[in-house]
């Protein structure tokens, strides 16, 4: 069965040539007098049956048909039978005498491809093309081959007709001549080869003879993540609400939560304290290097801790089921194992053996005084001896960026575009660093003696400094306007820190308070008393906005609710706390990464020096479901290249080969939406293709 082609182009062609035929006044159309056609006019007339110049203009304007998808209709004919023409001379033009030259207002082939439309009076006729096809009783239906043609049907090499209505006689079996039909010709069945063709004729192309890579790049490897390759591995070190269900496939959790602990240094001690922030209880208490001082809190709520006497710094897991470093299913940890809310005695495990400290790594120097995450949930250090900035690998502690300060670092934090800003303490400056360019910006505000200390961040981006020690003032700094601003405070301001409300929390030692910022309007609302002779320092908000307040003589941290000023509880920890930095993760997800989606990093690697080729990711998903974003680098110091914006969760890949890069590894960083709302995904696979 065929299917008639009827196009509105055509129909419009006919109407208006029948009806600008049928307004002739009789003459026949070769004697007509002052008929002119403009340039746009297609009408075409004849009285002889012949295909006028104009309608051979419009055959020739006809582009030329290409890749034609055909259909081969076995009974069709090899001969169209076009319908002729005759002059009816019984009835005549009254005024002329003259013959119709075809039936009034008819529709017949004037040819095997063309429509003949006749005008209302016989007098004339218009010839219009079947653009893709052929005419058979006046109508046009779609080729069923492509004229002219060499073609296969099946294992049979036959060529279509001159009109695209059938496929001609004589056609060759080449199965019978042990082979296969390729291209409309015969091929002797061979070894196959990768070369796109089918040489053994088994109906597949290139079998068994492709690179791993799924073409004819024999050079090619894939270096493949999942539960059919490498598994996901660095799924929980580096990733950021993204796990492994049973089948092993990365899924996303069900949405975003903020870390729960406190992590509270007690320097001479030589342990942190972990301080579950509802309950109120130290949970856990863990002996690390010599003199720790700043803990910062990571995506995962895993903690790094800086060390000012050994230059230690140390990694301790958040989630305690997944301390289980030598797999024996037992967890070797500090706990409250008598219930009294606090670790004392044997329920602190002896230095190397607590299963929940990952490792203690010693990046370079003695003193490493500021500590911060990034948004890719990378530590960074600050050691002050050398003035030192120093990126770690999340999952070894191995430093792999390094940045030179002009000032000694006190403390430090990342802002939502990367750029790390420093407390100078050491030279009394602000330092702005941006890592992918290593550009460093020293700054200082000329409106009184200027001592930076505690260093936190407010929703507009600002940075503000605690001016600990020449004058009672806490310092902001605009970014955008490149404007100072001082806030007049009580005694010895130390750590400070923000709210997402616009309001900053500063730590008093000496007056043993905790002020708190109007950061709009830049004044004090309120101090919130510690109690006599705690010594407040450190200060940062917890994840149900309460905060917190380490307190140094007091040995112990204090919770204040500041809805009403009250203290919700005072926390006994270690010897003499001294803790800065963002111990509750609260800067690091309200301002470092406040948006961020579910991700994973995958590393590949290679046995040398590779050629990078592509990255191939195999996944399902809802349609509920957003896109994923894909990047790639080639080393941790390198920025993060973009492949695909909002890619559907499905096999896809990615051309990677325009990106600069020989590197024995790549890196693949792929961001999920939320399972939310009816989305639900999963990636399956993750691959690259490289060769040596």
């Amino acid at each position: 069965m065929v299917t008639v082609l009827r196009t509105t182009y055509w129909l419009l062609l006919m109407a208006w040539t029948l009806g600008a035929c049928g307004s002739q006044t009789g003459k026949p159309a070769a004697v007509q007098e002052d008929v002119a056609a403009s340039p746009g006019d297609s009408q075409v007339v004849a009285t002889d049956g012949q295909l006028p110049d104009l309608a051979v203009e419009l055959a020739d304007a006809v582009p030329p048909l290409e890749d034609v998808v055909v259909e081969v209709i076995p009974d069709s004919t090899s001969e169209l039978p076009l319908q002729q023409e005759i002059p009816n001379f019984d009835h005549l033009d009254e005024d002329a005498g003259q013959p119709f030259v075809c039936p009034p207002d008819s529709v017949v082939c004037g040819n095997a491809s063309s429509l003949k439309v006749c005008a209302v009076d016989g007098m004339s006729f218009a010839l219009v093309p079947c653009f893709e096809g052929f005419c058979v009783e006046g109508e046009c239906f779609d080729w069923v081959c492509t004229p002219d043609e060499a073609v296969c049907d099946g294992n049979v090499a036959t060529q279509c007709n001159p009109w695209g209505s059938a496929l001609l006689e004589g056609a060759v079996n080449c199965e019978a001549q042990g082979g296969c039909c390729v291209d409309g010709a015969c091929q002797l069945s061979e070894e196959e080869q990768c070369d796109g063709l089918d040489n053994d004729c088994d109906g597949i192309v290139d079998n068994g003879v492709l690179s791993p890579c799924g073409d004819c790049n024999q050079a090619c490897e894939v270096a493949s993540a999942g539960p059919d390759g490498t598994p996901f591995s660095d799924a929980g070190w580096q990733d950021y609400d993204v796990e492994t269900n049973d089948n092993g496939y990365l899924v996303t959790a069900a949405g975003k939560a903020m870390p729960l602990d406190l992590w509270v240094a007690n320097s001479p001690a030589n342990t942190v304290s972990r301080i579950d922030t509802e309950s109120c209880k130290e949970t856990s208490r863990y002996n690390v290097c010599v003199n720790p001082s700043r803990t910062a809190v990571d995506l995962q709520g895993n903690v790094y801790i800086g060390c000012r006497n050994d230059g230690g710094v140390v990694k301790i897991t958040g989630d305690i089921e997944r301390c289980d470093k030598d797999g024996d299913g037992v967890i070797n940890t500090a706990s409250d194992t008598n219930g009294d809310g606090k670790i004392t005695g044997g329920e602190i495990l002896p230095k190397g053996e607590d299963e929940c400290v990952e490792y203690i790594t010693y990046p370079g120097g003695s003193c490493q005084r500021a500590v911060g995450v990034d948004s890719d949930n990378y530590p960074w250090v600050g050691e002050w001896t050398a003035k030192t900035l120093r990126r770690l690998h999340p999952q070894t502690g191995i430093v792999v960026q390094k940045i030179n300060l002009p000032n000694n670092p006190y403390g430090l934090l990342v802002d939502m575009q990367g750029t790390i800003w420093v407390s100078g303490r050491g030279g009394n400056k602000l330092l702005k660093v941006e890592p992918k360019t290593g550009n460093i910006t020293a700054m200082a505000p000329n409106m009184g003696c200027f001592e930076p200390y505690g260093i936190g961040i407010d929703v507009a981006r600002r940075i503000w400094l605690a001016n600990c020690c020449c004058e009672n003032v806490v310092y902001m700094f605009d970014p955008v306007a490149e404007t100072w601003a001082k806030i007049p405070v009580h005694a010895h301001p130390r750590g400070i820190a923000g709210l997402d409300d616009g309001r900053m929390v500063v730590g008093h030692d000496q007056s043993n308070e905790v002020a708190v910022i109007d950061g709009i309007n830049l004044t004090v609302t309120d101090y919130l008393s510690v109690g006599a002779s705690h010594f407040p320092i450190g200060v940062a908000p917890d994840a149900n906005q309460y905060i917190w307040a380490v307190n140094q003589n007091g040995n112990s941290a204090t919770k204040f609710d500041l809805n009403d000023k009250s203290i919700v509880c005072e926390v006994p920890v270690g010897l003499s706390p001294y803790t800065y930095s963002d111990m509750t993760g609260y800067l690091l997800h309200k301002f470092t990464a406040p948006f961020l989606n579910p991700f994973h990093v995958q590393t590949f690697n290679s046995a040398g020096a590779a050629d990078w080729l592509f990255v191939k990711v195999t996944g399902t998903s809802t349609q509920q479901c957003k896109g994923m974003d894909l990047y790639v680098r080639f080393t941790e110091s390198d920025g993060w290249t973009q492949i695909a914006k909002q890619e559907p969760i499905i096999t896809s890949v990615h051309d990677i080969k325009g990106i600069a890069g020989i590197s024995p590894t790549l890196q693949v960083k792929i961001v999920l939406p939320y399972q939310s709302n009816g989305c639900e995904l999963a990636i399956e696979a993750i691959d690259a293709g490289f060769q040596l």
